[in-house]
């Protein structure tokens, strides 16, 4: 979801995500992801693939600007003075460990139409999928509005950007599909539906429900 979009940087953040309080920033096909969970060091970058121009101006917006970070239900605006140098050093040492990073890192992704899931492809060939329906946001969409799917520049998000609809992919990975309030109305429906389809079954097996009476293991 897109929570800021100033001086040609748009700023992120996904459904129920991970600490520390943090949000992605984007401009001209690159990311940053930053850590705004301290009011008193200011922004730190985390992940880093943008070039440090961009990068100090990006940190620079994040330390002047109030922005709410709605995933972490919190506000934020740092006091902290910005020292480029120190900021600089900063930046190299996360892109060291960005580039040093051995986790896989998502490259491709599309909308797979005929069996209605979203289909992503990482950087050491495997690929993982899941039902389009479970993800926030995409319910209601047209499969024209899927097909818009992106990978970040980090690899590690989806993003439908008209359906204003941001995804990470670790979180999806491990089972989480949106914010905790999404995922509770899934595991309703999912409760419902297997309540509805046992009701049928005993429907079906019988006038009193269960199974059938089971004929005898021995003739007599």
């Amino acid at each position: 979801m897109q929570i800021l979009r100033k001086d040609g940087f748009k700023v992120r953040v996904y459904p129920n995500d991970h600490e520390p309080a943090h949000v992605h920033v984007y401009k001209a096909g690159m990311e940053m992801r930053v850590d705004i969970s301290s009011l008193e060091d200011g922004p730190e970058p985390l992940d880093v693939q943008m070039d440090n121009k961009n990068a100090l101006r990006a940190l620079r917006l994040m330390k002047q600007t109030r922005v709410s970070c709605s995933s972490g239900g919190g506000r934020y605006m740092s006091s902290a003075p910005f020292e480029e140098a120190q900021m600089l050093d900063k930046l190299s040492r996360a892109k060291m460990v960005t580039e040093a990073s051995a986790e896989p890192r998502a490259v491709e992704a599309w909308y797979d139409e005929p069996r209605d899931m979203v289909v992503v492809c990482f950087d050491n060939g495997t690929e993982f999928g899941f039902p389009r329906q479970l993800g926030q946001g995409l319910a209601k969409a047209s499969p024209q509005q899927l097909a818009k799917v992106r990978v970040t520049p980090l690899g590690t998000g989806l993003q439908w950007e008209t359906l204003d609809v941001d995804l990470s992919i670790p979180h999806l990975i491990q089972g989480f599909f949106g914010m905790r309030q999404w995922m509770s109305e899934l595991g309703k429906r999912g409760g419902a539906s297997k309540s509805s389809a046992k009701a049928r079954a005993a429907r079906s097996n019988g006038k009193k429900g269960g199974r059938p009476p089971q004929p005898n293991a021995r003739e007599e």
